[in-house]
Formats: C-alpha cells, structure tokens, sequence
C-alpha cells in the first residue's frame, strides 16, 4: 500500500467517522455519544497507525531485499573476475613452458648439428689426400664461420623471444592489476548505491513518522474543534432556555399585575 491509498483509505474512514457520529450525536445520550465519539477516534488512530506501520514495513522488507541482491551480484562479479584471473596466469605460464621446452629442443638439436659436422670433417679429414689439406683448412674455417653465425642467430633468436615472454608477463600482470582495480571500483561503486538507499529508506522513514505526527495532531485539532463545537451549541441552548423561562416569567408577571388591577377595579 502506497501512501495515496492510504490517504483515501483515511479519508473514508473520515467519512463514516463523521457519519457515525451524526448518527450517535442523534440517537444516544451526550454522556454516551462522547465515549462512543472518543470510542472511535481512538479506533481510527490505530487504524491509522497500523497502517502506516505495515507500509514502512514493507518498504524496509524491500530496501534489504534490494541491498541483498546487490551484494550477491557483487559477490559473483568479484568471483568470476578472480576465476578470469586465474585462468589467464595458467595460459601464461603454460606458454612460459612450451617457449622453453622449445628453446632447449633447439639448442639441442645445434649440438647435435655441430657433432654431426666434426665428424664428417674428421672422416674427410681422414680420407682426403695431404693436397686437400689446405682446402680441408678452409671448408673447416667456413665452417666455424657458418656455425658462429648459426650461434648468433640462436642467441638473437632466444633474446627476442625472452623479450617477448617477458612482454607478455607484463601484459598479464597489468591486465590482471586492471581487472583487480576495476573489481575493487565496483564494489566501491556497489558500497555508494547501498548507503544511497539505506539514506533514502532513513528519509523515507523520517517522511511517514511526519506524516503519522500530522495525522495525529489533525486528529486532536478536530477533536478540539468538535468539542468547542459542542460547548457552543450547550451554551447557546442554555440560553435560549433561560430567554424562555425570562420571558415565561414576565408573562406571568405580566398576568398576574393585569389579574390584580382587574381586583382593584
């Protein structure tokens, strides 16, 4: 119930209020019909009263439903982002490994290169002719030189790639102090709305205390109104009452002096 309807329930409360105690005024004596009328401002009050009781109860009931739901949501958020979190570092080092597994195949199969090419050399070596020497001397430097080069790819090749890990940890590391961060302002935010609405429900509360303090003292401006009402109306009836035995008295006065001047005549 809202407070429109609870004005009109109010106002046809008024209404029969009022009906009944014309009805009452009429029908029972004054001494009754004023318990009766006082009978039943203290029933409507209460009525009154339970009622806006009942609407701020219901407008409490839904503010923590509210707030609660905002915290379970909250709550989930907070979970999924750490879940999100968590999943990302796994791949992160998961590609950590694979880069370094790589790397070690890679330098494993140079040495398995270089060993190979010693040993043809040696076997050339062997084989060819003492006029082969110097040509033997250069295929070995071209060689080394070959195997030098290959070596400082491999070296490059690793530093990019160390460079590029250590990219990517960074990234990660960002993404994930921007995911906490951004985690942490929605609670903040989520913190600001429920205070927002534990003010409105405080305001609110404050707003159908006024409100019941000025039906109330409606009430009691009525009841005085009433009664000074019904002062007026037993003082003016004493008056005509004592305008009628005045004038009943100086009728027979009047009676009596016209009966005593018929004696004398």
């Amino acid at each position: 119930m809202d407070n429109s309807q609870t004005a009109r329930s109010n106002a046809h409360l008024r209404v029969a209020f009022s009906s009944d105690e014309a009805g009452a005024a009429q029908a029972l004596p004054p001494d009754r019909a004023e318990a009766e009328l006082k009978a039943i401002k203290e029933a409507f009050a209460r009525v009154e009263a339970e009622a806006k009781a009942a609407l701020a109860a219901e407008n409490r009931a839904y503010a923590e439903a509210r707030a609660r739901s905002l915290a379970e949501a909250q709550a989930s958020a907070e979970k999924a982002a750490a879940h999100a979190v968590q999943e990302r570092i796994r791949a992160t080092e998961a590609a950590l490994a694979a880069t370094h597994a790589r790397i070690a195949a890679e330098e494993q199969a140079g040495q398995a290169s270089a060993a190979h090419t010693e040993a043809m050399e040696r076997e050339a070596a062997a084989l060819s002719a003492r006029a082969e020497a110097e040509a033997q001397a250069q295929r070995a430097a071209e060689d080394r030189a070959r195997l030098e080069e290959e070596a400082g790819t491999l070296a490059e090749r690793r530093r990019r790639e160390d460079e590029a890990l250590a990219a990517l940890s960074r990234a990660a590391a960002e993404e994930a102090r921007q995911m906490l961060e951004s985690a942490s302002e929605s609670r903040e935010r989520q913190m600001q709305a429920m205070e927002q609405l534990r003010y409105q429900v405080l305001q609110r509360e404050a707003a159908e205390r006024a409100a019941i303090a000025e039906a109330t003292a409606r009430v009691k401006l009525e009841a005085s109104i009433e009664h000074a009402l019904k002062e007026r109306e037993r003082l003016e009836q004493e008056t005509r009452e004592h305008a009628q035995q005045r004038a009943q008295a100086e009728a027979e006065a009047a009676r009596a002096a016209a009966e005593h001047h018929a004696a004398e005549i």
